[in-house]
């Protein structure tokens, strides 16, 4: 790609984020954290694709959790970030 239609592609992405037009599709991990006794829900995709979403961004998320409490916990965190 040359550099002029790198910088029409960069300024089309960059109108459709102002005009909340852009739909984006992250597929990834999400995770817990652990830092001693605490656990944060993390991983960089999940991460990415909350923050879009509270620029008002419409974001859709793909990953699995097991079949256990954390997995419970972390589908409950992000269902509580709406």
């Amino acid at each position: 790609m040359y550099d002029f239609e790198r910088a029409i592609f960069i300024f089309s992405i960059f109108i459709s984020i102002m005009r909340k037009d852009l739909s984006v599709l992250a597929i990834g991990e999400i995770l817990f954290d652990v830092f001693n006794n605490d656990k944060k829900p993390g991983g960089s995709s999940m991460n990415v694709a909350l923050h879009l979403h509270k620029q008002g961004i419409k974001t859709h998320f793909v990953s699995a959790v097991g079949n256990d409490k954390n997995g419970e916990k972390l589908i409950q965190y992000l269902k509580n970030q709406n």
